[in-house]
């Protein structure tokens, strides 16, 4: 029932900074036993926006509290830039312009905008919309480029010679991403030979990857995989990465 709006700089590392910021005012939150949610509407490295939704009348003095802390620990620039028990919700009340996973998106979005998914160590996902030249691919241990079907770590792309099958790599990554925590049948994973078959799926899209991130990160993704040959369960983490996946504006 309470909304806040904070905003400020990201700076060099947005993902990581923003990362930080949601991990003191979840922490907060639980200190004071209230539920909170979070949404990023926006970022980047000059200014970004964090939505903070959380029950009537609670946590209103503590979240002063923890800009006080953000400011001198990370940027003297943040600040509420909105909060609805003092600001109001004005006449027409809350109108939504924009809700990108649903597809919905703003008259003002420019046409060659992307859509950008980044998930931190902890698998929470973040979805914003940004230019070409505002992605930093170096920000994420694995970047997923569905657009042009280019897998790189880090930063620097690999060929077909370290990742054979880099597209269905992306299409399966992005789907246990969008299902993290979950027991997935081979059934419900994009279709392609390498989904229909245990070894398949073993042994030319995670093998490869892995084998690529063990040189590059010394880190691996995990995959549990139970069943026959062709009716076998996935359960996938990322294993503490940084994950981005870039998408064409649905």
């Amino acid at each position: 029932d309470t909304t806040i709006a904070s905003n400020g700089p990201f700076e060099e590392s947005p993902s990581r900074n923003l990362s930080f910021i949601f991990r003191k005012i979840r922490q907060k939150a639980h200190e004071q036993g209230v539920k909170v949610g979070l949404r990023a509407t926006y970022w980047g490295k000059e200014d970004g926006t964090i939505f903070i939704f959380t029950q009537r009348g609670r946590l209103r003095d503590q979240i002063n509290e923890v800009v006080k802390e953000i400011q001198q620990e990370h940027n003297p620039k943040i600040e509420i830039e909105f909060a609805s028990w003092r600001d109001g919700w004005g006449h027409q009340g809350i109108k939504v312009e924009q809700h990108i996973s649903s597809g919905r998106y703003s008259d003002f979005i420019d046409q060659n905008a992307k859509q950008l998914i980044s998930c931190d160590t902890h698998g929470q996902c973040q979805s914003t919309i940004v230019q070409s030249n505002e992605i930093n691919r170096a920000e994420f241990d694995l970047f997923l480029d569905k657009i042009n079907g280019k897998i790189s770590v880090r930063g620097q792309e690999f060929s077909s010679k370290e990742i054979p099958s880099q597209k269905a790599t992306i299409e399966i990554l992005e789907f246990l991403m969008q299902n993290l925590g979950k027991t997935i049948n081979n059934k419900e994973l994009p279709k392609s030979g390498y989904t229909e078959y245990r070894n398949e799926l073993q042994g030319k899209i995670f093998s490869p990857l892995n084998k690529l991130l063990h040189e590059q990160l010394n880190r691996e993704v995990d995959l549990k995989i139970n069943g026959q040959l062709m009716n076998f369960e996935v359960a996938f983490s990322p294993n503490g990465l940084m994950v981005g996946i870039l998408n064409q504006m649905k």
